[in-house]
């Protein structure tokens, strides 16, 4: 069972935080979005007033906590993207005291997101400055199962999401941490910035050998120069994709991570990419 959603700081450009709820919901009821991945992630991006994001910090007031706990439970799938490099964040980086205070603070976010009833949370394993790949996996490792041990505290799923430099070894993690709240997000974008030419060869049996830990999708279009596009307008054929997701008999959601052309396109862009995801 497929189920279809929006990562919410991606379709809300150009909207305050109550603005991109009210138009959310509009959206999930025409498109019968089941799914939710809340963004608490590219701060960067919040600078110029274009896209509204969800800062962990501002879950500390009883009544943002209590909004964004009723707009979550309107889906039957609810998570959400923790922070990441753009913000600084390293779960393994030379600097001890970064990477200290970056496990902290994802280890917060997982506390958070179970505090208003989130079901996953999707997470980067990002490094920086290790001597070595044998270091840096060593303590993304022992971060990851620091993450885990938190997650499991509160029966949340840990997603960890594939980039650009991690594609193979982070299903070969997942299976290491032997846990069933170990799972993946598995990112089309990133994949095929990956795999290149070779991404329609490859990606269909990426997702069947792996059908079993995959739990959530990051679905856009991708050129060799550009990812995050809407669906039909980058160079991935989602069909065999979709397809082969069908087969199977497990539920997978699958949230749309694309940017609008501009805050008046969003709604328009995001209903066409949804409905042709669907077709297919």
């Amino acid at each position: 069972m497929l189920l279809y959603g929006l990562q919410m700081g991606a379709v809300l450009i150009g909207r305050s935080f109550k603005e991109g709820i009210r138009d959310y919901l509009k959206l999930a009821e025409i498109l019968e979005l089941k799914t939710i991945e809340l963004d608490f992630s590219h701060p960067e991006l919040c600078f110029d007033g274009l896209k509204p994001r969800i800062y962990l910090t501002e879950l500390s007031d009883s009544h943002k906590k209590r909004l964004v706990r009723d707009f979550a439970q309107n889906f039957e799938v609810k998570g959400a993207h923790l922070p990441f490099a753009s913000m600084g964040v390293y779960s393994a980086v030379s600097d001890e005291k970064v990477e200290e205070a970056s496990r902290k603070l994802i280890k917060f976010g997982i506390e958070c997101a179970a505090e208003i009833d989130l079901d996953f949370v999707t997470i980067h394993l990002d490094s920086k400055n290790l001597n070595s790949e044998e270091e840096k996996w060593r303590k993304l490792k022992e971060a990851a199962e620091e993450y885990l041990d938190v997650a499991k505290q509160y029966n949340i799923v840990l997603a960890l999401e594939n980039t650009f430099n991690n594609f193979m070894k982070i299903p070969q993690l997942i299976r290491e941490l032997k846990n069933s709240l170990a799972k993946m997000t598995l990112d089309t974008g990133h994949a095929y910035l990956t795999l290149k030419r070779e991404f329609h060869k490859k990606i269909t049996q990426y997702i069947e050998d792996n059908r079993d830990i995959i739990y959530n999708m990051h679905i856009h279009d991708s050129t060799m120069k550009r990812d995050h596009l809407m669906i039909g307008r980058g160079e991935i054929d989602f069909k065999p994709i979709i397809k082969i997701l069908k087969k199977t008999d497990k539920r997978y959601t699958l949230n749309l991570e694309s940017e609008p052309s501009s805050p008046q396109k969003a709604i328009e862009e995001t209903i066409e990419s949804i409905v042709l995801l669907k077709q297919f």
